[in-house]
């Protein structure tokens, strides 16, 4: 009797453990492809990082220029892959669809994100946007780590 017991705890805490790290894993990144267009660049202001938000520039020398818009994703490197970071909104989000053009060849962008990630704890981050190119997206990234300061 004493054995069975155990055995059925054992099963149970199997069980829980499952349903646990189950609800808890997050997701592989969809974008592997990324910073496949020539002339584009992205990169975070350096000083600008906080864990709710950055500024970041896209820089983008093509004559003539992409457009830009207001949609981003932030993924976690985690184990050596990029993950996405769960969001924090209750129910179905968006973002304004705007194009934002590049004059001067360089368009800066503060973005604050606690409304849809909360506070991001340390670790190391990207920062992916997409561009529309001839009737597809393509993406970029600009990392960025959140300190033991920050």
């Amino acid at each position: 009797m004493k054995r069975g017991t155990v055995f059925a705890a054992a099963i149970l805490l199997l069980v829980l453990a499952a349903f646990y790290f189950q609800g808890n894993r997050q997701e592989a990144t969809p974008y592997d492809e990324i910073n496949t267009i020539q002339n584009v660049s992205m990169a975070v202001k350096e000083g600008s990082v906080t864990p709710i938000g950055l500024t970041f520039t896209i820089t983008d020398r093509n004559q003539p220029p992409y457009s830009y818009g207001e949609w981003y994703v932030i993924e976690r490197k985690s184990d050596g892959a990029w993950v996405s970071v769960p969001v924090v909104v209750k129910g179905d989000y968006g973002f304004n669809d705007i194009a934002y053009l590049i004059t001067g060849n360089t368009l800066e962008l503060a973005v604050n994100w606690e409304w849809l990630y909360g506070k991001l704890e340390k670790g190391e981050y990207r920062m992916v946007k997409n561009i529309y190119d001839n009737g597809a997206y393509r993406y970029y990234d600009a990392k960025f780590t959140i300190g033991d300061g920050r």
